[in-house]
């Protein structure tokens, strides 16, 4: 292809050029057509861009392989101003799906594994230390009190030291299952584990609700990939702060049920400051990006529903314990 023109109004000389031009938002075939927009769907483009043969944007996570790390910081920055992030990325830069869905997972994994080793370790250390007390004391009990208590425990366990690791474990994977049974028992571990799973569900959840009313404007042949690609930029700030959330308030106190109402209200306006920023995100990539006719709208209204199915999650632990833990 010959990427002659080098503005939006610039004629194209379509006998030099071999190929089919496809529209990078909906993929109208647009060979042929000498004004810069799409008729299918409305985008304005320019020629020079759309025929050139690789569009390599200057930091995006996408376009650099080679230095993941810098982009990843660099892309993760940048998205914090939405209105210039999705000015400076526009249609025409390829898309890469592999890269876009590894954009994603490194913040979740950061900011979800980490912190959850993290926890496990220090309280299966607690649970150890705690265990080990326990089991000095036993064996100081032992030595003062009647013979025939140690040859009870012998007759029952096998021996002293049998009982002492049924019951007072020291290894770290009998004392991470019962730190897991402590959560179980109280019914801690549904309540971490429905909210983190909202958490990671997030962006798969807007994105679905997002099609329902996409599907439904005029706008209804724009390509799932593009509207993926706003999706996962517009919550990669909102991925990293809510997982941190998680990892700080949600994993802090092994018993949630003893917290108290200062401690879930942090929570919620935590939670509600960081839905807004993925609101603002995505109301900027709509309109910029995609140039959606009424960007506000859609995302108020498919948030909503989002809010809706997120609520339906979070009371989910009430039907599985049938223990409400508000």
């Amino acid at each position: 292809m010959d990427p002659s023109p080098t503005g939006t109004t610039a004629a194209v000389n379509w006998d030099n050029v071999s190929d089919d031009v496809a529209c990078p938002l909906c993929a109208y075939n647009l060979r042929g057509l000498a004004e810069p927009r799409c008729p299918e769907c409305g985008h304005r483009f320019e020629w020079s861009e759309l025929l050139a043969a690789s569009v390599v944007h200057p930091w995006l996570f996408e376009h650099h392989p080679e230095s993941n790390l810098r982009s990843l910081l660099r892309t993760l920055y940048e998205s914090i101003c939405a209105q210039r992030f999705w000015t400076s990325v526009r249609p025409t830069h390829r898309i890469r799906p592999k890269r876009l869905l590894a954009f994603l997972m490194a913040p979740l994994l950061l900011t979800t594994v980490i912190p959850l080793a993290a926890l496990m370790v220090r309280q299966c250390s607690q649970i150890s230390s705690s265990n080990q007390q326990m089991r000095t004391a036993v064996r100081a009990n032992i030595r003062k009190s009647d013979p025939r208590y140690a040859q009870y425990l012998v007759a029952q366990y096998g021996s002293v030291e049998a009982y002492m690791n049924r019951f007072y474990p020291v290894s770290p994977i009998d004392c991470l299952w019962r730190w897991y049974n402590d959560l179980n028992r109280n019914h801690t571990f549904w309540w971490v584990a429905t909210r983190l799973l909202l958490i990671l569900l997030w962006p798969l959840i807007s994105l679905l609700t997002l099609l329902i009313f996409v599907r439904s404007f005029r706008r209804s042949r724009i390509r799932l990939i593009q509207l993926v690609r706003c999706v996962v930029y517009a919550s990669g700030v909102f991925v990293i702060f809510a997982a941190l959330l998680a990892a700080n308030l949600g994993f802090a106190g092994s018993d949630f049920q003893r917290w108290t109402p200062s401690g879930y209200g942090t929570l919620v306006v935590s939670i509600l400051i960081y839905e807004l920023i993925f609101i603002r995100n995505l109301i900027q990539a709509f309109k910029r990006y995609l140039e959606f006719p009424h960007p506000m709208t859609t995302v108020l209204a498919s948030q909503f529903i989002a809010i809706l199915i997120g609520l339906q999650l979070a009371v989910l632990p009430t039907f599985l314990t049938g223990q409400l833990l508000f």
